[in-house]
């Protein structure tokens, strides 16, 4: 079976594009599949030497004339509406959804910025689509309801944490130290701090633990930080200098590192659809605090601690028991490894090419 997967030449630390190099290394593994990734320009990236390369023209109906010699079975996008410009290609077509912020209704704690072009794209895109690949099951039901669709046309696999996290024996404080100037128990936060992440809430819960005297620092990580000014602002409104440490874009195997050393990872996110950063936390074993909504409930099972995304008296009354009972945050290390061990990137690849045979077989 020839399958095409449509790419960029650049591929980077974002949610999508880390399922998406996920996906591709375990797909080329199969015997079965014949793998071609299409994309508009040659890349020096590892994963598109693994792969057979279609250069196709950006934007433009000509890719799927050029795509025509190549007698693809199944074209598979990472973004809905870039199957429009491969409308008239007869070829079965699938698209993974991965989020749905444009489409949601804002409320009074969050208002994503909605753009009426990408939705009206996703609309028309997906009448040339076959098939589409939800990364939750939560998520699943709102592209059924904004895109009008079947739900028997909506497929779910979930992400899954990639194998360079996993719980290490002992983790290296030296280098923590030395590289980073991390001296205190800390709690952690990943994210490319968008307004999604809840800033508020973040440094409102350190501030509370602080005045309850828990002696522990807050260590943020993470690339393509947004609203720095304003974070900064939040910390000197609410007295945190000194508490919180700004990392920025870390090395994955000190972010490995990070997620074993700390005592808590917390992400009280306003919207979320399959985070793969609680899915790599708790494959270190890190006790997990998050939100109690969108997909977060069904990714973190009973492995998490879970409150409204404004809560902060909830989550730094959850924190503060974490760090103040030993046996409370051994037990809620246990559930992590045991709740990921129901993801991986060989069972999401095993599933995805079910949804390849089927739709082949139509």
């Amino acid at each position: 079976m020839r399958v095409g997967l449509l790419c960029s030449s650049s591929l980077g630390l974002t949610g999508p594009d880390v399922y998406l190099e996920s996906l591709i290394e375990h797909l080329v593994k199969q015997d079965e599949l014949e793998v071609y990734l299409i994309h508009d320009s040659r890349s020096n990236h590892p994963v598109f030497k693994k792969a057979n390369e279609i250069i196709v023209p950006p934007f433009t109906f000509l890719g799927q004339t050029l795509l025509r010699k190549f007698s693809l079975d199944i074209l598979h996008f990472n973004i809905i509406w870039d199957a429009i410009y491969f409308h008239f290609l007869k070829v079965k077509k699938v698209a993974t959804v991965h989020g749905d912020i444009e489409w949601a209704i804002p409320s009074l704690d969050y208002s994503p910025h909605l753009s009426p072009i990408k939705r009206l794209l996703d609309r028309v895109s997906s009448k040339c689509l076959d098939a589409f690949i939800a990364v939750s099951n939560d998520l699943k039901d709102r592209i059924s309801r904004f895109l009008r669709i079947q739900k028997s046309k909506i497929y779910v696999t979930y992400l899954a944490p990639r194998n360079i996290f996993y719980q290490l024996k002992k983790a290296n404080g030296d280098h923590l130290r030395r590289s980073y100037g991390i001296e205190k128990p800390f709690i952690l936060h990943v994210s490319n701090f968008g307004p999604k992440k809840n800033p508020e809430t973040i440094f409102k819960t350190l501030k509370i633990l602080i005045n309850d005297h828990i002696d522990v620092d807050l260590v943020m990580a993470g690339g393509g930080w947004k609203n720095e000014k304003y974070v900064q602002k939040l910390v000197t409104r609410l007295g945190l200098h000194g508490r919180v440490k700004i990392l920025g874009f870390v090395p994955i195997e000190d972010l490995n590192l990070l997620y074993n050393s700390a005592e808590v990872f917390f992400q009280p996110s306003f919207h979320e659809n399959c985070p793969q950063t609680l899915l790599e936390a708790m494959a270190c074993g890190t006790p997990v605090v998050t939100s109690s909504v969108y997909s977060i409930p069904e990714v973190t099972g009973n492995a998490g601690i879970l409150h409204d995304p404004k809560d902060y008296v909830a989550f730094a009354g959850s924190i503060k028991e974490i760090l103040t009972n030993e046996e409370h945050q051994k037990e809620l290390q246990q559930l992590a490894l045991k709740n990921v061990k129901r993801f991986s990137w060989e069972k999401t690849t095993q599933q995805t090419i079910e949804i390849y045979r089927r739709l082949a077989s139509q």
